[in-house]
């Protein structure tokens, strides 16, 4: 994972609080922590156990991405293995996912209107990703 205070802030198109995070069925503990929006990427902390894990997640390696208003929460699938949560997190089952709740309304506003159509246009769906895996296996 990379340190996210080592990475460049440029581009940031936004910026929100999270109420909760979670990568399959771990939860980070704690609220508050900024989601930071990126052309390419979120980024935002992972809390657990007193452990910190820096979160960079490109909207290339995203798949099946829902975005649930009444709850607040956005999720996605990423098929490629997450080292800091193996055996927690199955890439290749399709039901772990990684979600992130919102604090507020106007956040999940923001972040459909804003990012939402970006990371729809670099994700991709299961099926095609898991295609392209099985390809590169044979």
């Amino acid at each position: 994972m990379e340190r996210l205070s080592r990475r460049s802030r440029s581009g940031l198109l936004l910026r929100v609080d999270t109420k909760h995070v979670s990568v399959g069925a771990a939860r980070s503990e704690g609220s508050g922590r900024p989601l930071l929006c990126f052309p390419d990427r979120l980024e935002y902390k992972f809390v657990r156990r007193g452990a910190t894990v820096d979160m960079v997640m490109y909207y290339a390696d995203m798949c099946d991405v829902e975005v649930d208003e009444g709850t607040g929460v956005v999720s996605f699938h990423v098929v490629t293995p997450l080292e800091m949560f193996a055996p927690g997190y199955d890439p290749d089952d399709r039901s772990h996912r990684l979600a992130v709740q919102l604090a507020t309304r106007a956040g999940m506003a923001r972040l459909r209107g804003e990012v939402v159509p970006r990371v729809r246009g670099l994700a991709t769906t299961w099926d095609a990703r898991h295609r392209v895996k099985r390809a590169r296996e044979r």
